[in-house]
């Protein structure tokens, strides 16, 4: 026998969920802003090192093609 589900769209639980999904969000933006100036020289720093992986590995190969014909 099939149980019975809810049909009501706004449960407690879905709200409760909802509501401290969104005091997360919230308590995460106000962080990132309130620490902007010292996350902004990381979030440089990655991209940069984002952007100059391929150069490393290409790097890494040569060298690793010197060191075998020496």
């Amino acid at each position: 026998m099939p149980s019975k589900v809810s049909s009501r769209y706004w449960t407690v639980d879905r709200i409760m969920r909802l509501v401290i999904g969104l005091a997360i969000a919230a308590a995460l933006i106000y962080l990132v802003r309130y620490l902007s100036n010292v996350l902004l020289p990381f979030f440089v720093a990655c991209f940069i090192a984002y952007i100059l992986q391929p150069i490393v590995d290409m790097n890494r190969r040569l060298g690793s093609l010197t060191v075998a014909f020496s």
